[in-house]
This record gives C-alpha cells, structure tokens and sequence, in this order.
C-alpha cells in the first residue's frame, strides 16, 4: 500500500520541532505539491538548537569542544569513519533560527529512505526553490543536497540580530478551491445590461448606499471609481 501524504506530513511534522510558523507552511505545501508528482518527500530536521548544531559539527572532527565539553568524534559505535557533515557551528546555521528544513525521499509504501540525489530529489528542491526556498545543493563550497533554507536575501547577521524573511500567501489547492468557488458565485452584468425588477430595486438600495457607480447593477464600486466619483461631484 502507498504511503498517504498524510503520514509524511505527520511524521515531518514530529522532525522539524520549533520552525518559524510560516515556514512550517510552507514546508507542509512543498510535501503536498511533490505528493502530487508522484514524488514522496519526508522531513529529517528542522529547528536545531545549539547543542543539536555543535552535535552536528562535531561529527568528523577529531575534536571540537563547546561550552566546555567535547562533541568532536571520528567513529561510531561500530568503529566506522564518520563523515565531515557540517561547516556550520553553533549560532552561524539557519537552522538555529528556525529558517530551514533538511529532507529526503522515502519508497512508494513508505517504509525506506532513499538518500541518492536522483531525478525526484532534485525535482523537489526545483518545486522548493519555486516557494522561495534555497537549496543546498546549489552551494559551490560545500553542497548540502538535503537542504532548503527561506532567508530571502537577509544575512545571517540580519538573521542573528532578530530580522525574518516575509513569506507571501501560498496559493494552496485549498485556497484555490475557495477562490474558484468565490468567483463562481458572482455575477457579471455587461455595460448596456437592463436590471430586472429585482435587480432594480437592489440597485437604487445599492445608489443609495452610494456602493455601486452605476455601471453594473448591484456591484460595488473599487477604490478608483470612488475617487472619479468624487472628483465628478457624485459622492461626497
């Protein structure tokens, strides 16, 4: 059985910890945009406090000592090398902000992570980079193919000193639909159109209430036809 979008946004959900509320969002959005392409993406990491982020610098390191204790290692418990996996120390990730997201693909049933950069990894950070998103596999120096991060042009100085990115409304499906259904419900009259009785009485309401400049029957005047209005005399 495939896995529901539903689960990879629950278990993302469970990752991600303290993100900015927006970024959260627009994280969630990215799972169902990919979702849609057939693409499944789960979420490993978002918010990392300071700890989390000395952690993760320490690995591959033979030593690197934070607040007075060591977090370097070169093994693990089996006596494996372990890999250099971040150039960022504590307080110079945006991840520490709550800016960004780490992720990776997962099989059709859902019950294994796919790490290779392939066509859908790749695909995923072009749809993130569509939001917004920046992604790390773009970077020259140190190419971080996991992550995505939403500064939108603010430095990490900016960032550090208490500074956040603006995040525009996403045009979700959801958003969509009620948009669609919105527009769908109003009327359109042309110019030469005559109201019917009823119309004609909602219409003189409408003068009256002086929210309508004659045009369309019934339709509210925008802010420019006010303004014509009143240059003209008709509304004071």
């Amino acid at each position: 059985m495939s896995v529901s979008v539903e689960t990879l946004i629950s278990r993302s959900e469970a990752r991600i910890g303290d993100v900015h509320p927006s970024l959260k969002e627009y994280a969630i959005e990215l799972i169902k945009r990919c979702y849609k392409e057939g693409i499944r993406v789960q979420l490993s990491s978002g918010y990392r406090s300071p700890i989390d982020q000395a952690y993760i610098y320490g690995q591959g390191r033979s030593s690197y000592i934070y607040n007075g204790k060591q977090y370097g290692r070169i093994k693990d418990a089996n006596g494996n090398q372990l890999p250099i996996i971040s150039n960022a120390k504590p307080g110079t990730s945006i991840h520490n902000y709550g800016l960004a997201i780490d992720y990776f693909l997962v099989t059709e049933d859902g019950n294994n992570s796919i790490w290779t950069v392939n066509a859908d990894w790749k695909r995923v950070a072009a749809i993130a980079k569509l939001m917004g998103f920046e992604w790390g596999g773009d970077w020259s120096s140190f190419k971080d193919y996991p992550h995505l991060q939403y500064t939108k042009g603010l430095t990490l100085t900016q960032i550090a000193k208490g500074m956040r990115p603006a995040f525009p409304k996403l045009l979700t499906e959801e958003v969509k639909t009620a948009e669609a259904k919105e527009v769908s419900t109003v009327e359109e009259y042309p110019k030469d159109a005559k109201p019917s009785p009823t119309l004609a009485t909602e219409f003189n309401e409408a003068v009256e209430l002086e929210i309508t400049d004659g045009t369309y029957p019934t339709r509210p005047a925008t802010r420019q036809e006010v303004a014509v209005m009143i240059l003209r005399g008709l509304k004071k």
